[in-house]
């Protein structure tokens, strides 16, 4: 069985393109390739080429008008609106698996400080499936990068939607030790 995983070569299309143009976006997609046989069945897919032990076969990416590339994900741009966090724009329909393969990304990212990558992770998880406990973990990551008015935003968005969860307490005194840190 062949499993897909995307690779960034580079950004064909994206530097010097108007904003409002689709990025374009070239990609290997490589899949482990066969055992070198004499079998025709164990040659690598149409249009694919081999190296090593991998099949590589070139792709383009094309996001969505009001998005960019960004380390091989279509990214909405989202300027901050006084103070609160812009949540990222939802995926149609949700793709729960993403989901939860990108909140796994996002936690191991936290747990060993990467912070920035961490809120991308996260970020793109609630885009692919917006359930609130997603919220608590994205408040962590802006509250540790020092983002805390869209800390606190996104606190107060989790404790909204999750009044009785386990973790709303901790969310209520994030959101008090936040608003002691900005004078509110």
């Amino acid at each position: 069985m062949r499993a897909a995983l995307v690779l960034v070569l580079a950004c064909a299309a994206c530097a010097g393109a108007p904003a409002s143009a689709p990025a374009t976006q070239e990609v290997a997609i490589e899949r482990p390739a066969p055992a070198a046989s004499s079998d025709a069945s164990d040659a690598c897919p149409d249009g694919a080429h081999r190296e090593g032990a991998i099949c590589v076969t070139a792709a383009t990416v094309t996001c969505p008008t009001g998005t960019k590339l960004v380390d091989g994900r279509c990214v909405t741009d989202r300027p901050r609106a006084n103070g609160k966090w812009q949540p990222p724009t939802f995926l149609q329909p949700p793709d729960v698996a993403l989901a939860r393969k990108r909140f796994a990304q996002g936690v191991s990212f936290y747990d060993k400080g990467s912070y920035a990558e961490a809120l991308a992770e996260l970020e793109g998880a609630y885009a692919a499936s917006p359930v609130a406990p997603v919220l608590y973990n994205i408040g962590a990551c802006l509250e540790q990068l020092g983002r805390l008015d869209e800390a606190l935003d996104v606190f107060e968005r989790y404790v909204e939607a999750t009044p009785k969860s386990a973790r709303t307490d901790e969310a209520r005194t994030r959101i008090e030790r936040i608003r002691k840190a900005l004078g509110l």
